[in-house]
């Protein structure tokens, strides 16, 4: 449920991405998502592979993708308390990369914001320890239970590719972002 909740209304997975995702057995991921099902949180979709139509019967050509029922009674609940969640593990965040090095600038992106054509899920400017990044990113990554992306730039960097007007670095910038840490001005 969570990565449903994570990714939003209108995304589709598959029984085995949900699994390699979750990191679960096959028929493990099946049995939660019957529940899912019954309880109507979840909707079984099934799209024509041949003609790349969504439908709701069967078909020979046809794969199973589920979607988040964002009629269900309780989603606005749900989706409420994910989000309390969410807050706490970012607040847990900044004071683990408070601990990790210097912090000018911290800013959620990405999955975060419902944008996922937004290069990274995290911008960080300052001067960390490397490998305890990796190894908060990965602790972080577990908890949130999927990948993020994440670009490291020194204070330096930052000011020249902002000057610069470099794209990447725009592109988080100009899009929507929870900015978590700004010390730059």
């Amino acid at each position: 449920m969570n990565l449903f909740l994570i990714s939003g209304e209108g995304s589709n997975f598959y029984v085995r991405e949900l699994a390699r995702k979750a990191g679960e057995h096959l028929n493990s991921v099946r049995k939660e998502l019957e529940n899912l099902e019954r309880m109507g949180l979840i909707v079984e979709m099934k799209k024509d592979e041949s003609a790349g139509a969504d439908a709701r019967g069967g078909g020979k050509n046809q794969r199973k993708y589920f979607q988040l029922n964002k009629d269900f009674a309780l989603y606005p609940e749900l989706r409420a308390l994910f989000f309390k969640a969410r807050i706490l593990l970012e607040k847990s965040l900044i004071e683990k990369m408070r601990g990790i090095g210097q912090i000018t600038y911290l800013a959620l992106t990405g999955i975060f914001t419902q944008n996922p054509q937004t290069p990274a899920d995290l911008l960080i400017v300052g001067r960390v320890n490397k490998g305890k990044l990796r190894e908060l990113m990965e602790e972080f990554e577990n908890n949130m239970g999927r990948s993020l992306n994440y670009s490291l730039m020194s204070p330096r960097e930052f000011r020249d590719r902002r000057e610069l007007t470099d794209r990447f670095l725009f592109n988080i910038l100009e899009n929507k972002k929870i900015e978590l840490i700004n010390k730059l001005i």
